[in-house]
């Protein structure tokens, strides 16, 4: 029996992706405007490579992205991208369709719900709070909680042990096999991967792991739940 569905954050509750893929695209055109010397495809290029070879949340990504594009970080251009990207932040945070549907579901059948995450713990509940889900979830764990990254045990042996479940009464549901399908598997939980919001930038090399199910869009969890009687 399933006491207790944990998930991931970012491109699991939160559509990450479409957030920082409207913030980048802002500051590009406010650079643009003021003289960047490249296309807007020119530019998600770059930050493409980028991605590839550092984190999404790298604090000096323009500074690395203006040092590949124009050789030097221009201290104008670098202010404007950032208070364009800082403006258009503001409302750019979106849930993935049927996210709070589940977690109704959930709740009604008496099921704790929390979360793991590798992101800070700020960052983390700021993102919670621009969806309006802060006071939803009986346990949050950031990376700041554990001081470790999935799919390392810590954190999700944290979290159980915070609701009081055993590893076998609890999903994880998350959109990375290598994180979030072998780190809650590692320690005996069911695992769901939530191909909706797997990035295809990263998109992981074959695995010997597999999740042991595979969900389309969210509101699939209940389905699940149902038709197994977990």
């Amino acid at each position: 029996m399933i006491r207790a569905v944990l998930f991931d954050l970012d491109n699991t509750i939160v559509d990450y992706i479409r957030f920082k893929t409207t913030c980048i695209n802002a500051a590009v055109k406010a650079m643009i405007r003021e003289g960047l010397p490249l296309s807007v495809e020119e530019s998600r290029e770059i930050f493409i490579h980028i991605f590839k070879r550092t984190k999404m949340e790298e604090r000096d990504i323009f500074q690395k992205f203006l040092k590949l594009s124009i050789n030097k970080v221009d201290p104008r251009l670098l202010a404007v991208g950032i208070v364009a990207y800082r403006r258009a932040r503001a409302n750019a945070y979106h849930v993935y369709p049927g996210i709070k549907k589940v977690l109704r579901y959930l709740k009604s059948r008496g099921i704790k719900v929390g979360i793991v995450t590798d992101a800070p713990r700020l960052k983390a509940w700021i993102r919670l709070v621009e969806i309006g889900l802060q006071n939803k979830f009986d346990v949050v764990v950031t990376y700041d909680d554990s001081k470790a990254e999935k799919p390392s045990k810590k954190p999700f042996l944290m979290a159980l042990k915070k609701l009081g479940v055993r590893p076998e009464e609890a999903m994880f549901v998350g959109d990375n096999v290598d994180r979030d399908v072998v780190g809650s598997k590692r320690v005996g939980m069911t695992s769901v991967f939530a191909k909706y919001g797997e990035v295809l930038l990263f998109r992981r090399k074959k695995s010997t792991v597999e999740p042991d199910f595979t969900i389309s869009r969210p509101t699939d969890i209940i389905t699940i739940l149902k038709k197994n009687s977990l």
